[in-house]
């Protein structure tokens, strides 16, 4: 059995002893964002807020205030609010953050004055946060279609949109929160802009001694809960740097890490970046990672006009060949017909890359296919120690035989029953 590694060994002792990290462990992902909106809403870290400053076009915008910060709004993690320094002086100072907080959540009192200043001068700023996953660009591109279709936001209980506050282009920035190994493999929105989860290590560490014994011993924590969380990003970063190297995590690791909670953060995190080093021929193929019963996995669904599905899913040391009817196409195929078309797939594949693989077409017994709801596949066993660019090379040759297989079979059938 493989050895647990160091920096896995020493982040879980660690983490064991800090009363932070086990608050977290509810929401994991959830309770960062929760607990920056705390620390800018309250000003508990001085300069936080520079990291999240609005922009006017190229520019940066200086001496401008957080008023508030929605949380879940809108389907975004987080949208703060900015107010100019001078604005918030002249209009919101006497309000206590409560009050302020009450205008944005439908239940403030209504005042126009208040309403035009809020109306005509803020500035938003939507956080898109990405601690356990390298960001989807097609989600971002949502959050971009919403934004250009503007987002209204009821305050003082006003009923008509004329009366709220529209967010649009015109008046907000976009940022992607998330580790720095994450933006090295993802560079595909450049409209949106970068916070690194390092930035606001530094900004917690620069903290200086406060007054407050419980505020200075929970930043202390939390900083190296943070701290502990980036060395796991690193390590992952590490050892999925080269084409050579293991493509699975080492079950050891991950053994360790399941005894305070965090294996799922580490599998989850660690498909994601495998994904990315993963280099697709075809680009007819939609990719994707995820961690579901226990492990972390990657899928690979060709892209068709039609009603079925098919492609190539890698969990847990399995790799899958699936087929999935979906929306028209209710016709429920027989087992022995799918796994006629996932065996003609495997032959392909022998064929090609000049290997034994783990499977006797002539066996053909009823628990070769296994079944997920509607979702059927057969797999053949991946060596653990497969390497990245070994696994690349399978990948690329199952999705190419997929195309000139009997699985086009079941697309033209599906077709003909439309």
């Amino acid at each position: 059995m493989c050895e647990v590694s160091k920096t896995v060994k020493d982040v879980v002792n660690k983490l064991r002893n800090n009363p932070v990290f086990y608050m977290s462990l509810g929401s994991k992902e959830l309770f960062h964002s929760n607990m920056l909106a705390f620390m800018l809403e309250n000003e508990w870290i001085n300069g936080l807020e520079e990291l999240f400053a609005p922009y006017n076009g190229t520019e940066k915008l200086n001496n401008y205030k957080v008023l508030t910060v929605l949380r879940e709004k809108s389907h975004f993690d987080l949208i703060i609010v900015f107010l100019p320094s001078n604005d918030y002086d002249a209009t919101i100072k006497d309000y206590n953050q409560t009050e302020i907080a009450d205008i944005f959540q439908n239940s403030g009192p209504k005042d126009e004055l208040l309403l035009s200043t809020l109306k005509n001068n803020c500035k938003f700023v939507v956080v898109e946060n990405k601690l356990k996953s390298i960001t989807d660009k097609t989600q971002l591109e949502k959050y971009d279609e919403a934004i250009q279709n503007r987002i209204w936001l009821r305050v003082f209980k006003v009923a008509k949109k004329n009366d709220a506050i529209v967010l649009d282009t015109t008046n907000s920035t976009r940022y992607l929160m998330a580790p720095e190994v994450a933006f090295k493999e993802f560079r595909e929105c450049p409209e949106w802009k970068h916070v690194h989860y390092e930035d606001i290590l530094r900004k917690l560490q620069a903290q200086g001694e406060d007054k407050n014994p419980f505020k200075a011993k929970f930043i202390e924590h939390y900083a190296a809960f943070l701290e502990n969380m980036l060395e796991l990003t690193k390590d992952i970063e590490e050892k999925l740097d080269s084409p050579n190297d293991l493509a699975f995590p080492n079950r050891a690791d991950i053994a360790e890490l399941s005894k305070i909670r965090i294996h799922d953060f580490y599998e989850k995190f660690w498909f994601s970046v495998l994904l990315s080093k993963i280099k697709i021929s075809d680009k007819n193929v939609d990719k994707g990672s995820g961690y579901s019963n226990s492990s972390g996995l990657v899928e690979f669904q060709i892209k068709n006009d039609h009603h079925v599905v098919y492609g190539v899913q890698i969990q847990q040391s399995q790799f899958r060949l699936f087929v999935v009817p979906t929306g028209k196409c209710k016709r429920e195929y027989s087992d022995e017909e799918i796994k006629d078309c996932c065996y003609g797939v495997l032959e392909i594949m022998k064929e090609k890359l000049g290997t034994s693989l783990d499977f006797s077409p002539k066996k053909k017994n009823p628990e070769d296919l296994h079944c997920y709801g509607e979702f059927k596949y057969k797999f053949i066993p991946l060596e653990k120690d497969i390497s990245i660019e070994k696994l690349t090379e399978m990948i690329n040759c199952a999705l190419d035989a997929i195309s000139q297989s009997p699985l086009k079979n079941l697309t033209a059938k599906a077709e003909e029953e439309k």
